[in-house]
């Protein structure tokens, strides 16, 4: 499987910024039997149709997911991560979240994670007592993207990057906060 998924991160990294050039719905006979033709097109899985820039999104959302995966069963290679975080500029605030978590799995030097996690910490929410994400990107919702999950793996990367961080407390309040009654939307918060 980590084969697979090394394969899809290598077709999404090698375009670098010309989304028409992956073919996002080719899952490499991983997920479906089906050639890929006989998929949907991407458009009906989002339910509308995409810019080119959201398809750069989208594209690098699915990159930072499988890159964040593969980290956890240290499957992921240095040379990899380092052409995902060149193309940082274009991803959403969640991408940039899992790919911190990637580079403090691999134990990249505490400046880059330091310089990507100042970045990420632009666009949340720090109050006096509690922080979080509050933005969504609308075309990742379909990849279960929402500020409560991005808030989850922020904490996650942080207390990966220094657990001594005041962020990390603050980040733990404002999740806690984010729930519903006492409990969260579904099983991906």
């Amino acid at each position: 499987a980590a084969s697979h998924l090394l394969s899809r991160l290598d077709r999404l990294t090698a375009t670098q910024g010309s989304p028409a050039e992956v073919d996002i719905v080719d899952l490499d006979g991983y997920y479906s039997d089906e050639p890929a033709a006989a998929l949907p097109p991407r458009d009906s899985f989002v339910g509308k149709t995409l810019s080119p820039k959201e398809e750069l999104r989208l594209d690098y959302a699915e990159a930072c997911f499988i890159a964040d995966i593969l980290s956890r069963v240290g499957q992921l290679d240095q040379s990899r991560l380092h052409k995902l975080i060149a193309l940082k500029s274009d991803m959403a605030l969640s991408s940039k979240i899992q790919l911190l978590s990637a580079m403090a799995r691999l134990r990249l030097p505490r400046q880059d994670l330091d310089r990507l996690l100042a970045e990420v910490l632009k666009d949340v929410t720090v109050g006096p007592a509690e922080a979080r994400v509050e933005t969504a990107d609308p075309v990742l919702s379909e990849l279960l993207e929402s500020p409560t999950r991005s808030t989850a793996q922020l904490l996650e990367a942080v207390l990966a990057v220094d657990s001594k961080m005041p962020v990390a407390v603050k980040l733990a309040r404002g999740l806690v906060r984010l729930r519903t009654g006492s409990s969260y939307r579904n099983t991906q918060e």
